[in-house]
């Protein structure tokens, strides 16, 4: 009961805070209304240029949503977002530009199963 208390005083003052939901939440009382942050973003135009490289005989080619493009110069990764689940360039009309929405970074997914179990104490220790 003395560490939930002892807690709690911590984590309502703005000084000795060390939990980021906690500093925000007090931030947000005392009227500043913070911003969490986002990734950077931007636009990118691509062109078609045919050099007969093509051995298929379609003349469509599909870029799937959320597909991974690199700056060559720097080695960021970014991501394409479509407004659908595929984009399609039609390379029968070459000249045509093409403005595509990137986002930098990448998604990442985690899943986490219970088992029924008692759960364990488990203590982190960061290293900065």
């Amino acid at each position: 009961m003395m560490f939930y208390i002892e807690d709690a005083f911590t984590e309502q003052n703005i000084f000795t805070a060390t939990r980021k939901k906690s500093v925000y939440s007090l931030a947000k009382l005392s009227g500043y209304e913070a911003y969490y942050g986002s990734a950077a973003t931007g636009t990118l135009i691509g062109k078609m240029q045919l050099n007969n490289g093509l051995t298929s005989k379609s003349t469509k080619i599909y870029i799937q949503n959320k597909t991974r493009v690199v700056n060559r110069n720097s080695g960021v990764s970014y991501l394409i977002l479509l407004p659908s689940n595929y984009y399609i360039f039609d390379i029968s009309q070459p000249l045509v530009s093409h403005e595509f929405k990137i986002i930098q970074g990448s998604f990442n997914r985690a899943t986490y199963i219970g088992k029924g179990y008692n759960l364990e104490t488990v203590h982190i220790t960061s290293v900065n």
